[in-house]
């Protein structure tokens, strides 16, 4: 992994923290909620943006990866664990 792969694999990793937390926020604050706040509309569409740049990870409710066990999720959060690892490591040393 070059240094440039690694900081847009960081990059996205990023972007995808911040799509879940601006659309928990949306959840927490649209009617039903007991709260609300002007334009929710455009937060829908910049969510819509994001998801146009990145893909996001598909969840499941397992608590993590089980060796000879994972389904396809699970792999697949392990795999970007291993691949930031990796980045972090080509970025930063670490």
């Amino acid at each position: 992994m070059t240094k440039d792969e690694a900081r847009i694999f960081l990059l996205e990793e990023a972007l995808i923290q911040s799509r879940h937390t601006i659309h928990f926020l949306h959840m927490c604050l649209t009617p039903g909620a007991g709260y609300s706040y002007g334009y929710p509309e455009q937060t829908l569409q910049r969510l819509e943006a994001i998801d146009a740049l990145v893909t996001i990870p598909k969840g499941c409710y397992h608590s993590g990866p089980r060796p000879g066990r994972e389904c396809a999720s699970c792999e697949e959060t392990l795999n970007r664990h291993i691949k930031r690892t990796e980045a972090n490591e080509v970025l930063h040393g670490e």
